[in-house]
Order: structure tokens, then sequence, then C-alpha cells
């Protein structure tokens, strides 16, 4: 990871690709956690942070070498799944959450309240029904290829119907009535992804390769790129 970012070859990183480092691998830490972890971590790396208007911002000037790369690297996985589970702890405290709804979406609540304070309307608590959709695909629960639109449709037509009756597009739905329809999205898309699998497994040994690619493919997780093939292989 730290050679495949250091394209010049120079044997440092600047603080930009050490957070790109970070998304690749699924960890998303807050402004805050990368400059406490730099500063700690590394001599003199406040003077690659400048300040304007009050915020900082973070130059493109090599200051990694490998071992401080490593160092940060480890203490921002740490530190970020440390607030990770005490967000998540938070939210069942304040939603008051049952052990189900909890074991349906582990950490991913905690992406999901994110999201939800992202579409939240201008004053309010609420997001509307129209931007479930979207949020639903960007937690990776719908598909997102264009061919199934029609699919998604009748997700939500599904949904409006049999979890909150009388929900339209301009309708409105706080976290915990949001949570509760996308909990029945998220169990409609398991059922499906299962249904997939039983498809294939009919001797029920489990799934060559080749019936793996095909199971995934029809699961709607299908390669962009040849980088992206080559991991799924």
């Amino acid at each position: 990871l730290f050679r495949v970012g250091d394209a010049d070859g120079s044997g440092r990183l600047c603080i930009a690709e050490l957070i790109k480092a970070l998304h690749t691998l699924g960890t998303f830490p807050g402004q805050d956690l990368v400059e406490e972890a730099i500063w700690e971590e590394v001599p003199g790396a406040r003077k690659t942070l400048i300040k304007l208007d009050g915020v900082s911002l973070i130059m493109t000037r090599d200051v990694f070498d490998f071992e401080q790369f490593r160092r940060v690297f480890r203490r921002l996985q740490e530190r970020t799944e440390c607030n990770r589970m005490e967000r998540f702890d938070e939210i069942v405290d304040t939603h008051e959450l049952d052990e189900s709804m909890q074991e349906l979406w582990e950490h991913g609540l905690v992406e999901l309240r994110d999201l939800f304070d992202a579409y939240t309307e201008a004053g309010t608590s609420t997001v509307k029904v129209s931007h479930l959709a979207t949020i639903a695909r960007e937690l990776g629960h719908l598909p997102k290829r264009s061919g199934n639109e029609r699919m998604l449709n009748d997700y939500i037509k599904e949904l409006r119907q049999d979890a909150i009756a009388g929900l339209d597009e301009d309708s409105a739905v706080d976290f915990r009535s949001m949570l509760q329809i996308l909990s029945r999205l998220r169990r409609l898309e398991e059922s499906r992804i299962q249904e997939i699998y039983d498809k294939y497994d009919q001797d029920c040994v489990g799934l060559t390769l080749e019936l793996c690619l095909k199971a995934l493919e029809e699961c709607d997780i299908v390669a962009q790129v040849k980088d992206e093939a080559k991991e799924l292989e």
C-alpha cells in the first residue's frame, strides 16, 4: 500500500495519500483524528498544515517515511474503530434499539446515521421519503445498475405499503422511522441474496468459483474495471 502511494519513488508520502490509503481499506477518520495522530507520530508535521479562515488544510508535501506511515496508519485505524463503537452504543441507547435491530445493522448503524444527517431537511430532524432510495443505494442495499431500476421502485413501493402506511414522496420521517423502513429493505435484500445462493448451490456443498461469480453477478456485484475483476476472482 505504501509503495503504491509512493508513485514518485521518493520513499515518502504526503498526508493526502495517507487518507486515501485509509479510505481504500474502509477507514474514514475525521479531520481532527487525522491531525491529532499526525502531530503525535510525526515530528514537525504541524508545519505541513495551514489555517485558512479557521479550517485546517492538508498540504501535499511528502512528510511520511514508511515507519511513520505505519504508526500513523495503525493509530488512526484504532481510534476510528473506537469512535465508531462509541457512536454505535450512543445510537442504540438514544433510540432504544433491541438486540435484533442491533444484530441486523451492526456497525453499519453508524454509517446509516451519518447518511441520515447528511440528508436531513434544514431546520428539522427528518429526511424526505424521496431520499430513502439514495440512502439505501449508498449503504449498498439496493442495486446500482440502471437495468434494475424497476426492482428499486418495487422495493420502495413495497416498503411504503408494509412499513409505514400513507407514505409518499413528500413525506418526511425521523431516524427511527427511517430505520424501520430500511430494516425491512435490508431483510428483503438478504432474502433475495439467500435465494440466489440456494439457486446455484443445488447440491448443498458450496459454490465453485464459476458459480460464485455468476451468483455475484445476479446479486448485482459486478466488476467495473479489470482490477476489480481480479479482486473478485
